[in-house]
C-alpha cells in the first residue's frame, strides 16, 4: 500500500500546482476530474511497469494447509504490487516455488524454493517474506 500512497501524494501535489497557478479559471470539479484521471494514468504506467513475481504453491502432504498458505502470501504480498501466486503446474516456470516435498521441486521450472516445515508457522512466513525481496531486488 506504500506504492498507492505516494501516488496519491504524487496526484494531490499536481491537483495543488494546477490550482495555484490557474486558479481563476478552472472549478473544482474540474479539477477533481484532473486529479482522478492523472491518478488512474499513474497506476497504469505503474501496472505496465511493474515487477511480476511468479510463486507457485505445491501441497502434498497435507491439503488442509493449502488454503492457509494462500492465504498467508496473499498477506504477504501487501509489500508487492504485481505478485501472481498459484497453484504449480509442471508447464509454468515459477520465481518462487512453495513445496511440502522435496520431489516436487525436480517437477517444476522454478529460480527459487521454500520446503515448508511440517506446521505451517510464522517461521515459514518470515523466510519466504526474505526470499521474495531477494527475488524482487534481483529483477529491479
Amino acid at each position: 500500500m506504500e506504492i498507492y500512497q505516494r501516488l496519491l501524494t504524487i496526484s494531490n501535489k499536481l491537483v495543488a500546482s494546477i490550482e495555484e497557478s490557474f486558479s481563476d479559471f478552472i472549478t473544482a470539479e474540474v479539477l477533481s476530474l484532473v486529479y482522478r484521471r492523472y491518478f488512474n494514468l499513474l497506476l497504469e504506467i505503474l501496472k505496465n511497469y511493474s515487477i511480476k513475481i511468479r510463486i507457485g504453491v505445491s501441497i502434498h502432504k497435507d491439503y488442509s494447509i493449502k488454503e492457509g498458505v494462500f492465504f498467508r502470501l496473499t498477506y504477504l504480498m501487501h509489500y508487492f504490487f504485481d505478485v501472481e501466486i498459484e497453484e504449480a503446474a509442471e508447464q509454468q516456470k515459477y520465481d518462487l516455488l512453495i513445496t511440502d516435498l522435496i520431489v516436487s521441486t525436480e517437477r517444476f521450472a522454478h529460480d527459487y524454493y521454500y520446503l515448508l516445515t511440517d506446521i505451517e508457522t510464522t517461521y515459514d512466513s518470515d523466510r519466504i517474506q526474505k526470499i521474495l525481496v531477494k527475488i524482487y531486488k534481483k529483477k529491479v
